[in-house]
């Protein structure tokens, strides 16, 4: 990795059985490998190398990287088995809703990885401001009313990112 500072607490789980979940974030070398794809997909896409990956978050659901570049800020996130789909969704609404969401940098469906630009703007956790958080949640069920019209839309965009093979 050169230059990249890492950040990561990742138990110590060589046994394949105790990972439940496939939640391989726990693995020792993981971290090393979620890294080395977040490089490569970061090259790929032509933003450059990051300086800067740290374990922001882990927990039965997900593990969240944060990712710092030239090129912007950037989140990792892997999810279990059980969260396969979250991937596949996750990109489908990028695809439709490009002007609420962040964008899709890239996708390991067998991993269930997603390489995604940052938010921009203010954690609404930091904003004690409720006309702010009414915005947020005003734009959210707006985003919730177009899906309604995309139901059928979803669940072809949810086949065509190969959500079954991933099971």
């Amino acid at each position: 990795h050169g230059a990249i500072s890492q950040t990561s607490a990742v138990a110590d789980t060589t046994d394949p059985a105790a990972v439940v979940d496939g939640r391989d974030w726990t693995r020792p070398g993981w971290f090393d490998a979620a890294c080395n794809w977040i490089e490569s997909s970061m090259r790929e896409a032509a933003l450059g190398a990051p300086f800067e990956i740290r374990q922001r978050r882990s927990w039965v659901s997900s593990c969240v990287l944060q990712v710092r570049a030239g090129s912007g800020d950037y989140y990792f996130k892997a999810l279990p088995r059980s969260g396969r789909g979250e991937w596949a969704v996750t990109r489908f609404l990028a695809d439709q809703f490009a002007n609420m969401l962040p964008a899709v940098v890239a996708v390991e469906p067998e991993h269930r990885w997603l390489l995604l630009t940052a938010c921009t703007g203010h954690n609404l956790e930091t904003v004690p401001d409720v006309a702010l958080w009414e915005r947020a949640a005003h734009a959210y069920g707006r985003l919730q009313v177009a899906c309604s019209d995309r139901v059928d839309a979803l669940v072809r965009g949810v086949d065509r990112f190969a959500v079954r093979r991933v099971l």
